[in-house]
């Protein structure tokens, strides 16, 4: 996979120059691991403390480090010897980056201050104040017209290239902003926090482009792919991800007044539902988020939701052991379901509309075809705590305090494949619409992504800090 140059490592480094490195028109330092030692053909050495960052110069004239002892540093490439000493910060300088004709250079650092520098002189053309918080991380666009800086401000910030005036502010991260990286055409910019969030802006305006809670932990590397269809984000919790491009921009519902536990989305992609420890089931507009109705009379907490494929009604599994049923169209009550000892689970609405499949902490999974009484299908070694039907009516999907998910045959209940990989309990399951996938997240956030046809492991998401409680896939096939 070819990536854009500006996934990169810890920026504190020391910047050793390797014989042809600089040949290129990398910005960023990239860490590789050679076959045999290498030697390093130049060691750059002056900085009276550690080193935070250290850059080519696009056109390969210059090597650039900055470093704790507030000082940058310009270095020649083939010979290692330093060239020019630039002073100015009131603190640590921190980060850099050169335009795309290698004529300015910007530096960001612990004094909340971005500096322009003309690479031929040694005064700074500009001191661009807007941060209220230390500089992270700076670039520049390939088409040279702006740069872009990351602060512990939690605000990403855009600054024309020519005078250093700031363009405008994007604001929408909650944490300290670590890292960025942009398109190689210079429409498009992504953000990292230190909370594991990705946030994507548009250049032109600031606007945001949609954000993704992708990481347990902070993001410490962003790459564009060369085909600008997908970025590549690396974090402390060890994961590396790809993402398809564009993002859907997150929309924040009602808040609730207590846990969230389980979502369900009508077939059409209308309404969602969500319910929980709350004593209502909410019902809120997936076009503008607002609130349609409350569903009430639940007996217990809600564990799971599930909707009949003709919308026509939702139910819950509920911590009494109840299966309720509602309508979706007008939110009247239309009964309930009781045969598990203990908790009913999870439940799902099969595709024929006529029956629907319940798991229990008893360590059952009922199909009920009322007014017969259920089948009962038995396997997992623990409480099975998810169930799900698969679209075409075939297969259902259990999962499980013992850790695996399981297919049967929805028809027999005969057991068709186990699903291992989890390393904590399953706490929810769900078919993609068109049954070849399945999704399952545990207890410790982990989503895995599962060919249903063959148990093939398509993909792992670190999605949450917490359990996975719920699993929606949306009619589009998305996730």
């Amino acid at each position: 996979m070819k990536l854009a140059t500006n996934l990169r490592p810890s920026c504190r480094l020391l910047l050793v120059v390797f014989s042809g490195l600089f040949a290129g028109e990398a910005t960023r330092v990239a860490a590789q691991t050679p076959a045999a030692p290498a030697t390093p053909a130049v060691r750059l050495q002056g900085h009276q403390s550690a080193v935070n960052a250290g850059i080519f110069t696009p056109d390969g004239k210059h090597a650039i480090t900055v470093g704790v002892d507030q000082t940058i540093r310009f270095w020649n490439p083939a010979t290692g010897e330093e060239t020019r000493t630039l002073a100015g910060h009131q603190g640590q300088a921190i980060c850099l980056v050169a335009s795309p004709d290698s004529r300015f250079v910007f530096t960001g650092g612990q004094d909340n201050v971005l500096r322009m520098w003309d690479v031929p002189r040694s005064e700074p053309l500009s001191r661009l104040a807007g941060h209220a918080g230390a500089v992270h991380d700076l670039l520049a666009s390939p088409n040279g017209q702006w740069q872009a800086s990351a602060g512990s401000d939690k605000s990403v910030r855009f600054w024309k290239t020519i005078d250093g005036e700031l363009l405008f502010t994007a604001e929408g991260h909650a944490a300290e902003v670590l890292r960025l990286a942009v398109r190689n055409d210079s429409a498009m910019l992504a953000s990292g926090d230190q909370a594991g969030f990705i946030h994507v802006w548009n250049p032109n305006d600031g606007t945001s482009q949609g954000s993704i809670g992708a990481h347990r932990g902070p993001v410490t590397g962003l790459a564009f792919h060369a085909n600008n269809q997908q970025l590549v984000s690396v974090g402390e919790d060890g994961l590396m991800q790809v993402w398809q491009l564009p993002l859907v921009p997150t929309r924040l519902l009602e808040s609730r007044e207590a846990a969230v536990r389980a979502v369900a989305v009508t077939g059409d992609g209308q309404l969602v539902f969500t319910g929980g420890e709350g004593p209502a089931i909410h019902v809120n507009s997936i076009a503008n988020g607002q609130p349609v109705r409350q569903l009430a009379g639940q007996r217990g907490v809600v564990a799971s939701l599930a909707i009949q494929p003709n919308n026509q009604l939702v139910a819950a599994s509920t911590a009494s052991g109840a299966i309720q049923f509602w309508n979706v169209a007008d939110g009247v009550d239309r009964g309930m379901l009781l045969g598990h000892d203990g908790e009913a689970t999870r439940v799902a609405a099969h595709p024929d509309n006529a029956r629907v499949v319940s798991s229990g902490a008893d360590g059952s999974v009922r199909v009920w075809r009322l007014p017969q009484p259920p089948v009962v299908i038995g396997g997992h070694t623990q409480p099975v705590l998810a169930v799900a039907t698969s679209p075409n009516g075939q297969v259902l999907a259990t999962g499980a305090a013992d850790n695996t998910v399981r297919l049967w045959n929805a028809t027999n209940g005969q057991a068709i494949r186990q699903l291992d990989g989890h390393a904590a309990p399953v706490r929810s399951v769900a078919f993609k619409p068109d049954s070849n996938e399945v999704a399952s997240g545990d207890a410790n956030g982990v989503v895995r992504l599962v060919n249903a046809n063959d148990g093939s492991l398509a993909a792992t998401l670190g999605a949450h800090a917490g359990a996975v409680t719920g699993i929606a896939y949306h009619p589009s096939q998305a996730l």
